[in-house]
């Protein structure tokens, strides 16, 4: 195992293989998995399988910025939210980067809307990659250089 990254407990990160880019995280500890805010969810055939359709909007507050995104559909899964209440949704699989990190991951689509943040990063996704700071933000962002 390398040394883990130091990271704040909100972060920018990038969905490149969904054209997102720079969405703010919450990365919380206490949550197992992550999701993503999505509206207009769609399920569709294909021929390579399944897929799924959904509006994501990154930037909080801006009219008009919401951006079609496409992905496989791995499944729907129950997820408990921050409420206790059992949801069923659906899971992408997707490339997720957080400062110089980049791996594969499952996200649950969710109607955030009353959240604060777009996207939330919990335990199971960070894995092994990150320390948290929850007294500071956006390290990844000024890290310069290769420090660790």
């Amino acid at each position: 195992m390398s040394t883990p990254w130091l990271a704040g407990w909100k972060e920018y990160v990038s969905l490149p293989e969904l054209g997102l880019r720079r969405i703010v995280a919450k990365l919380d500890t206490g949550a197992r998995s992550a999701a993503l805010h999505a509206s207009d969810i769609l399920v569709y055939d294909s021929p390579g399988g399944p897929r799924v359709a959904f509006t994501v909007f990154p930037h909080r507050g801006l009219d008009g910025s919401g951006i079609r995104c496409t992905a496989s559909l791995v499944g729907r899964r129950e997820v408990t939210n921050s409420g206790g209440i059992v949801q069923i949704r659906y899971i992408i699989s997707t490339q997720l980067v957080l400062g110089r990190e980049s791996w594969i991951t499952e996200i649950s689509l969710t109607d955030r809307t009353r959240m604060r943040y777009p996207m939330l990063l919990g335990r199971a996704t960070l894995g092994d990659r990150f320390l948290i700071n929850p007294g500071m933000s956006y390290l990844t962002k000024k890290r310069k250089g290769k420090t660790r």
